[in-house]
This record gives C-alpha cells, structure tokens and sequence, in this order.
C-alpha cells in the first residue's frame, strides 16, 4: 500500500449523493443555496493551533453528540443532520477498526474531503460541530493505528482542493 492519492471512491459517491439531496432540498422548500457558500472557506478541522484543552472538549463533544434528533425544517438544517449522521458512523467505523499507518492516512484524507464539502452544504456554527466530528474520527483512528503517521495538513488539503475542483468541472 502507499500514501493516498486522493480522496476514496466511497468519499466522492458520498459528495455526489449529498449534492444530489442538497439541490433536492433546495427544490422542495424553495431555498436557493447561498452563491458564497461554494467561496467560504471556514476555519480549519485539524487545527493544529488549538490547545490540549480545547482538543478534549471538541472530543467529549463529539462523542456525546445526539445525531438522531429532530432537525430544522430547513434545507441548511436537513443537509446537516445528513452529515452528522454520516460522520457519527464513520466516527463509530474509526472506533471499532484497527489501521495501518496507510489505512489511516486514507482515512485522513477522507475525512478532509467531507469537511471540505461540508463547507459548500452548511452555514453558520454547524460547521464548528462537524469539524468537531471530523476531528474525532481522525483522533480515533489515529489512536487504533499500530504506527499512526498523519500526513502534513497542507499536502491533505492541496490533494482534497484539487480532486473537489476536479468533481466541480
């Protein structure tokens, strides 16, 4: 096995189902998707800056995290509580699992993936709470990693901005 190339089959048939439900949303309750959505580029879900405290809190907060409630009856809060329920259940995959370091860094990969296109689907402080979950998958699988090696951030964003901009065209 080698380092990722990219984001895997399984992470951008997830893009394309979420977009395809988002534009269906957006046609059942009338809600046009912000233009900037696509151009914010909200904080960072591995943010190496934070402290060990601030690390543990993001934790505790995904792991008492209720997916299963009600949502908003809004497209935002509709393509939101998707996303929570997806990244609970890779949270609960990463969990049960034990990686290789290649494992782990696809993994890696992936979960920027779905943090970057959860950027373009949700608005506001819900993006705070996915990058939380986001965090804690990788953190999990990092603690189920024989030999856990992270690859360095800028080169798993660069791969992540290059394959969405390939989807995107």
């Amino acid at each position: 096995a080698s380092a990722p190339a990219g984001p895997s089959d399984v992470a951008e048939a997830f893009f394309r189902e979420l977009a395809g439900f988002d534009a269906q949303l957006g046609c059942l309750l009338g809600e046009p998707r912000a233009a900037a959505a696509s151009q914010r580029r909200g904080g960072r879900h591995f943010d190496m800056r934070k402290s060990s405290m601030e690390l543990d809190l993001e934790r505790q907060w995904a792991k008492k995290l209720q997916v299963f409630l009600p949502v908003p009856f809004t497209r935002n809060g509709a393509v939101c509580g998707i996303l929570k329920i997806a990244l609970k259940a890779l949270y609960e995959y990463a969990r049960e699992e034990t990686f290789t370091t290649y494992g782990l860094q696809q993994l890696q990969v992936d979960a920027e993936f779905f943090g970057e296109v959860s950027r373009d689907f949700v608005e506001g402080e819900d993006t705070a709470v996915l990058g939380g979950l986001i965090a804690e998958v990788v953190g999990s699988a990092s603690q189920r990693c024989e030999a856990p090696h992270l690859i360095d951030e800028a080169i798993v964003e660069r791969i992540c901005a290059e394959r969405k901009s390939s989807l995107h065209a």
